[in-house]
């Protein structure tokens, strides 16, 4: 059998296309138990120059391209779904990591010489597993444009000292709110916006480690406006957020709130220019000067203090700290749609408390302001458990 160093030297050598069809194309690297899978666009054409985005699918699963696909609204993208060395949990190694991105990178180039990927236009995406190898991507590959991290987040740096993006670089962070991934995907908006990232975040209310059944509007927005240079028809993206803004007038009190939030945060709203933010966020504030309102409001910026320091601090003493925040908050704001979320926030920052305790981790003088130990990769150690990721 091939080992790794044979694998090096001749996987791009050794890929073998086999064309299903005119439109789908499979890629068979030696030692991958799972062929990568490649959706090219209608009408495709290799002299022309098309984004792509190459999707890492969680765990137990095989290489799929539909999430993606469901959300480009027919615009013409390269879409692959990729394929693991390592199957199983995310756990790796700095070898397992190299052979990932030997994979990556021999794929990019394939498509870039033989079906007109647009190289200044390339994406990672993941969810998941495949959410964590998106972020740790994104940290390895300095030619990626940018990414999705769909249910993940931030957990380890890549480099000891992290490398700043060279240019502005757009990442999407999508995660259920009730997932216990939450906080890490919080992280990951700290990590890329210091890095050098344009983050657009969505929080999915009711889920936890899931995908939203209808979809979402954000990532389609954000896969629009990366499929282009730059959008040339900014009036139809105004007409679509006028006529979301139409209906959230409909709605009243907290509703309302909440709608205007979304909508705010959406990734066609900076497209649209400060005045048009302005005028968005002055509906904020109208409808946080609505009673049944101004609780919630109050709440939200006490319980998003209370998340910061849940991402910033990672010592025993500290997750003890923020477990009394919580109970303080639970007490003033008992009843409103923030408690229910800060109850279930709690027990995460207990289940914390418990594993701390039971390995007694001790926590470098320096390393205390640190929200995980960069330890990884490494060639002899792997990633600690944690309970909260998956």
């Amino acid at each position: 059998m091939c080992d790794y160093s044979c694998v090096r030297i001749f996987l791009f050598l050794l890929l073998l296309p086999t064309i299903s069809s005119a439109k789908v194309i499979e890629l068979g690297f030696p030692g991958l138990t799972h062929r990568v899978k490649v959706v090219l666009p209608d009408g495709h054409d290799p002299a022309k120059k098309y984004p792509a985005i190459l999707y890492y699918h969680g765990v137990g699963g095989e290489p799929d391209t539909s999430l993606i696909q469901q959300h480009i609204g027919g615009q013409p993208w390269i879409v692959v779904g990729m394929s693991y060395f390592q199957l199983g949990q995310f756990n790796m190694s700095r070898e397992s990591m190299d052979k990932e991105l030997t994979l990556l990178r021999s794929v990019k180039r394939h498509l870039q010489t033989k079906y007109g990927m647009d190289s200044s236009r390339c994406y990672v995406a993941g969810f998941s597993k495949g959410g964590w190898m998106a972020d740790m991507f994104l940290q390895a590959d300095k030619s990626l444009a940018g990414g999705v991290i769909l249910a993940a987040g931030h957990l380890h740096k890549y480099h000891k000292t992290p490398v700043k993006y060279r240019k502005k670089k757009p990442v999407f962070i999508g995660v259920g709110r009730l997932d216990g991934n939450y906080p890490f995907a919080l992280r990951g908006v700290l990590h890329h916006r210091k890095m050098g990232g344009i983050v657009t975040m969505e929080e999915w209310p009711d889920l936890a480690h899931a995908f939203p059944k209808d979809g979402s509007e954000a990532l389609t927005q954000w896969l629009a406006l990366r499929s282009v240079t730059k959008p040339k028809n900014t009036n139809s993206i105004k007409q679509q957020m006028e006529r979301l803004l139409a209906d959230a007038s409909k709605l009243t009190g907290f509703k309302q709130w909440n709608e205007l939030k979304r909508i705010r945060a959406l990734p066609y709203a900076k497209v649209l220019g400060k005045l048009w933010l302005k005028q968005v966020d002055d509906s904020i504030k109208k409808t946080e000067a609505v009673p049944s309102v101004q609780k919630e409001a109050k709440a939200l910026v006490q319980h998003r203090k209370l998340l910061f320091r849940e991402i910033t601090e990672r010592s025993l003493e500290k997750m003890k700290e923020i477990n009394f925040g919580y109970i303080k908050f639970l007490a003033e704001f008992n009843g409103t749609s923030q408690a229910k979320l800060a109850d279930a926030d709690r027990q995460r920052i207990v289940s914390q408390i418990k594993f701390l305790k039971e390995n007694q981790v001790a926590v470098p003088e320096d390393e205390k302001k640190q929200p995980t130990k960069p330890n990884f990769p490494n060639n002899k150690r792997r990633i600690p458990g944690n309970p909260l990721v998956k």
